[in-house]
């Protein structure tokens, strides 16, 4: 799903206003880090799935955090906390700290063992630390809503409080926003149904207080392409790009370089350059996948000015401008692409003739090292178009037995002339029915062989 945040400013909230934001802030991230620490008691080495997250934090669970008076915010905790958790499991790091308290400086000072640098500063960086407050649903009658009064003027509805400390018999406090005119876009949009509000943020910036709203909007309908445009890391650029032909003729190459800004910033900049380049060819935008494999252009005693972490966040922030944008985008295997020739295909390390050079061994075409990953890139679809899928197949006295590793998908067949045309047609039929659950991976392969003519895109290859 699409999706854009907008971030709104509460437009100058009084200082007692300032102190039920501030406080329901404290009560939040209080609240989370105590329920952290709760739930790693009934945590095991083996992932719990979400069902089984949402089980343990049940009633029960809640009674610890029962003083801070955070019910209108159980929904967003368990949201918040599972979240957290889904990174933790995925990395297998250690586990992690929102928050550090007085009791916790005190056992480590008088803790005997002796305390790393890194420990110490990670207990003192988070003390007191506060966390956005997560409101999980747009809602008139609970979490928070956003409307517009007779006067054009807009206002947020937060949930903050329970029965205990609800304020003039209200669990909730309104306040006016100050809607600069990129807000009132988003605003007007809700209003007319274009785009739907979700979950929402209360963050403190110094004194002000910003509301960060995400809306959901319906992707549009994909535009056909007429091109392919790789993206790849640059050696002196930040990126390289190529623009191909559905052919395969790469019909024009450059560098996308953003000098003057930093961070995130910087990074969205690199992918709305990606997005324009895109719409101006009509192409299918194809990217790095540095996630499942290294591209191979690390030098020693060179910094490239991209790294991978950034590469794959730029990658992140192209994902979803391009499906708002209506345009096609694939992630492949970055493997090889800076030692594989464009022209012939060869594939050596030996390519790799200087640091900035790529001159093949086998046809002698050069080119700068930079632009070859690219180049390989954005011809990427093509070559994988044009490659067969292999079929191993062995003939049994009475029938077939074809098999698809990629698919892990075995059948047996009656041996007759027409055993490969039937094979087909039950590949076809089962990739039907289980698309849904293949890899990204898999997916390539299933696609290509839901068209006509499958068999023609089939090598089938005879075990003895």
């Amino acid at each position: 799903m699409p999706y854009k945040t907008m971030q709104i400013k509460l437009l100058n909230p009084s200082k007692s206003k300032k102190a039920l934001l501030e406080d329901a802030i404290w009560r939040y991230s209080t609240a989370f880090e105590i329920l952290l620490r709760e739930i790693k008691k009934f945590l095991t080495d083996t992932p719990p799935s979400k069902t089984e997250l949402l089980k343990l934090m049940d009633k029960n669970f809640f009674k610890c955090v029962s003083n801070l008076g955070v019910e209108p915010f159980k929904d967003a905790l368990k949201l918040d906390l599972a979240r957290l958790l889904a990174v933790y499991f995925s990395k297998k790091s250690s586990y992690p700290v929102t928050r550090t308290f007085d009791e916790d400086i005190e056992v480590l000072l008088k803790s005997e063992e002796k305390i790393s640098k890194l420990k110490l500063n990670t207990v003192f960086e988070k003390y007191e630390k506060k966390r956005p407050l997560l409101f999980c649903r747009f809602d008139e009658k609970r979490d928070y809503s956003i409307f517009k009064s007779e006067k054009g003027t807009y206002f947020a509805k937060l949930y903050l409080f329970n029965r205990n400390n609800a304020q003039n018999s209200k669990r909730y406090a309104v306040f006016p926003l100050h809607a600069a005119e990129w807000n009132k876009k988003f605003l007007s949009d809700m209003e007319s149904g274009i785009c739907t509000p979700k979950s929402a943020e209360l963050v403190r910036k110094g004194d002000d207080f910003y509301l960060n709203v995400r809306f959901w909007y319906p992707a549009p309908l994909k535009q056909p392409f007429s091109a392919y445009i790789g993206i790849s890391r640059g050696i002196n650029s930040d990126l390289c790009y190529a623009i191909s032909s559905k052919n395969g003729e790469i019909a024009s190459k450059g560098c996308i370089n953003i000098s003057s800004i930093y961070g995130l910033n910087k990074l969205h900049s690199l992918s709305n350059e990606i997005i324009k380049l895109a719409k101006e060819n009509n192409a299918c935008i194809i990217m790095e996948n540095l996630s499942t494999s290294s591209d191979g252009l690390k030098m020693k005693g060179i910094k490239l000015p991209l790294s991978v972490g950034d590469y794959n966040k730029t990658a992140f922030f192209v994902s979803y401008k391009a499906e708002l944008a209506g345009l096609e985008v694939a992630f492949v295997s970055a493997n090889s692409i800076f030692y594989r020739c464009t022209r012939c295909g060869n594939f050596k390390r030996a390519n790799r003739f200087l640091k900035d050079k790529f001159i093949c061994t086998m046809c002698g075409h050069s080119d700068n090292l930079e632009e070859i990953g690219s180049s390989n890139l954005a011809k990427t679809l093509i070559t994988y178009k044009n490659n067969k899928i292999p079929v191993y197949y062995k003939t049994e006295e009475n029938s077939i037995i074809f098999r698809l590793d990629i698919l892990d998908y075995e059948v047996v067949c009656a041996k007759s002339l027409s055993a490969a045309n039937e094979f087909c047609e039950r590949l076809q039929k089962h990739i039907a029915l289980n698309i849904g659950n293949f890899s990204k991976h898999q997916q390539f392969t299933a696609k290509k062989l839901l068209g006509e003519n499958a068999f023609s895109k089939i090598n089938f290859i005879e075990i003895k």
